[in-house]
């Protein structure tokens, strides 16, 4: 097994990746998951649900470290994250994983084999290999545990074990079985969802895009016994990667108005009337709020609230 690491990519104009090993089991490692809800319930009692930035809180302790070299580099780090910065972080260098399902197709609840792309974070760590994907195992435990995720507004994960995989970490890309592809079930594990292409499918203790929650800034997150010995307590909150569009599915035009989205997310298709201030005439198009997700390359966070709400959409015609 290989070493805890963190790394990340400073604000500077030609940033070079910063890469800080621990060389050291932790202390603890805590991993709780989060999201934002807000509830509704109507006159009829019916309950509904909005999700927000689903993601994991995820809290790394390494306590009583004597070298002064990690310290100042830990305060490099927090200093990194307190101006907005993402850092990675992983359990093993040599593990660092993260690829984007691309078959062709949905692969439904009950289906055990999925297939992804290359490895996305190949160069997060000198230490793992360009060849590297999980392992899988057809005996229990079973092979190396894997999470497969979507970001808003579905916000889906589940944990898997590697049963069988084919490929590598390449442009060639895997195919990941979570059961025997015979009919007889040996793991019983199979999707517990639904997932279009470009899904994230990473080793679970590999967290890519991390950041400090503001209410932590200030906090003694590094600190020392008479500076003898020194502890790392820092809680960092996980934001599902924006690298792909993910998850992002428009219900058929002929879906009436009303009807949920399909995904199962409580989305429902509102009227859509002419949206131009102008009053110039505009195509008639279907609208889902909260509206789909798009790309953004990853250079901000996933959220709802850097996308324009078009549910008080009559506004722009006033």
């Amino acid at each position: 097994m290989g070493s805890p690491f963190f790394t990340w990519m400073p604000f500077v104009q030609f940033p070079t990746r910063i890469f800080l090993p621990l060389g050291e089991d932790l202390s603890d490692l805590q991993v709780t998951p989060t999201r934002q809800s807000s509830d509704a319930v109507t006159i009829a009692g019916l309950h509904r649900r909005t999700n927000f930035a689903p993601g994991q809180s995820v809290r790394v302790v390494l306590e009583r470290f004597t070298d002064r070299g990690m310290f100042r580099q830990f305060q490099n780090m927090i200093n990194h994250l307190e101006r907005g910065g993402y850092v990675s972080f992983g359990l093993d260098d040599t593990k660092a994983y993260g690829a984007a399902m691309n078959h062709v197709g949905p692969r439904y609840q009950g289906s055990a084999r999925v297939e992804v792309g290359e490895n996305l974070y190949v160069d997060y760590s000198p230490n793992t290999q360009s060849t590297y994907a999980p392992s899988g195992s057809t005996s229990a435990p079973f092979g190396e545990e894997l999470i497969i995720e979507t970001p808003a507004p579905y916000g889906k994960r589940e944990y898997h074990a590697a049963y069988a995989v084919t490929g590598d970490g390449t442009a060639t890309g895997a195919t990941i079985d979570l059961d025997a592809s015979s009919g007889s079930a040996v793991t019983n594990q199979q999707l517990q969802n639904d997932y279009y292409a470009g899904a994230l499918v990473r080793v679970s203790d590999f967290w890519p895009k991390l950041y400090l929650p503001s209410g932590s800034i200030g906090s003694p997150l590094l600190t020392h016994d008479h500076r003898i010995s020194y502890t790392l307590d820092i809680g960092l909150q996980y934001c599902i990667p924006d690298l792909v569009a993910v998850d992002v599915y428009v219900p058929p035009a002929e879906k009436e108005v009303g009807t949920y989205d399909p995904q199962g997310s409580g989305m429902v298709k509102v009227p859509q009337g002419n949206l131009d201030p102008n009053d110039k005439e505009t195509p008639f198009i279907d609208i889902y709020d909260p509206p789909p997700m798009f790309l953004d390359k990853g250079n901000s966070l996933r959220d709802l609230a850097d996308i324009p709400m078009l549910r008080d959409y009559k506004l722009l015609r006033k």
